[in-house]
């Protein structure tokens, strides 16, 4: 609190005394050196030796304070004429300066309920798209590839392995048959392991050998791939029934035509 007001004093010189208050609303403080000129008193140290600490401040530079309780009990024992109106003054500046404290306060709290509604309300927005939000297809950055060595471009022997660029596994001597885009390539490396297994002749500087037909490498690849990008991007909030929709509807777009009879009487053999 920091309030300066002129009190103009009632006397043939209509003598201006301005008055800072400090402290707070709740402990406001009156200069006493200022307090001494409305009351036209020459010591006023002097008038209060016997005040308690409660009616009187000093502050560290020796500067002394009156308090609102110590103002009312040296107004109130004062004779002087400007006594009373001065009380009168006082009693006004601290209600109005009370009453915009409390006007502001009032204000910022609205201000601040005004922002806490907006940031629940965008809140309670951003939990109903999640909790309605059940899949959103990630990106594929990464590639699972199969390739051969032209010397063995007559036997099944054939490498599976990982890269962002599949260019750089392509050479003279090597050719490069299949390549599947996949967000996590590590994962469905992994899962062709062992699904082929039986299959699995060595492992050479990152790449996993087998010796089985490509096209069966090939199918298993993209099949681990649709799962995993499938289940990598799908939400909480997603139902069982809209996981297995979804994991089949997928598995379908890479379905080839050779298995058009698959939901004929053979498919249950």
């Amino acid at each position: 609190m920091l309030v300066s007001r002129t009190f103009q004093v009632q006397d043939p010189e209509s003598t201006e005394v301005t008055i800072t208050i400090k402290g707070t609303e709740v402990d406001p403080l009156f200069p006493v050196k200022q307090i001494g000129q409305v009351l036209s008193i020459q010591n006023i140290r002097e008038s209060l030796n016997d005040f308690d600490e409660d009616e009187l401040r000093v502050e560290h530079d020796g500067q002394q304070f009156l308090t609102e309780h110590g103002l009312n009990r040296l107004l109130g024992q004062s004779r002087k004429p400007v006594a009373r109106p001065f009380h009168k003054w006082v009693i006004r500046v601290l209600r109005d300066s009370r009453a915009n404290v409390k006007s502001e306060a009032e204000a910022t709290l609205k201000e601040l309920r005004a922002l806490v509604l907006q940031k629940e309300t965008e809140l309670n927005r951003i939990r109903t798209t999640i909790r309605t939000k059940i899949y959103n297809e990630l990106p594929k950055l990464y590639n699972v590839y199969v390739n051969k060595e032209v010397a063995e471009s007559a036997t099944d022997a054939h490498k599976v392995g990982k890269a962002i660029d599949v260019q750089t596994r392509e050479s003279r001597s090597r050719i490069l048959i299949h390549r599947r885009p996949t967000h996590n390539a590590k994962i469905v490396e992994d899962i062709v392991k062992v699904a082929q297994r039986r299959y699995h002749t060595a492992s050479i500087g990152g790449w996993e050998k087998y010796n089985n037909q490509v096209e069966h490498s090939v199918d298993v690849i993209d099949i681990a791939a649709t799962m995993v990008d499938t289940l990598a991007s799908s939400y909480e909030y997603m139902t069982r029934g809209e996981l297995f929709r979804k994991v089949v509807e997928n598995l379908r777009a890479i379905q080839g035509d050779d298995d058009e009879d698959e939901d004929g009487p053979d498919a249950a053999k």
